[in-house]
């Protein structure tokens, strides 16, 4: 869905359905949960499962999906990471 098809979902009142707890749908799909990084982790070692869970989202409904880094900063990654 087109950013001018969610604006005029809103300015005619309707819902607009964002995606849900990515960190709850990794760990449902079999995701590793790192300890530090949480969910963030899965971006780089198994994004196949964090497709699948934007996928999961999208066939569900949503509207709009989000990014999978809340975890994933340059304060919380060992600089051997960083690209």
């Amino acid at each position: 869905m087109s950013y001018s098809n969610i604006e005029n979902k809103l300015n005619s009142g309707d819902v607009v359905i964002l995606d849900g707890g990515m960190g709850a749908e990794l760990e449902n799909l079999g995701a590793s949960m790192d300890k530090d990084l949480w969910s963030g982790r899965c971006s780089i070692d198994e994004p196949d499962i964090v497709y699948k869970a934007h996928q999961n989202f999208i066939n569900s409904g949503a509207d709009i999906i989000t990014t999978n880094t809340v975890s994933y900063t340059h304060l919380t990654l060992p600089t051997s990471d960083l690209v």
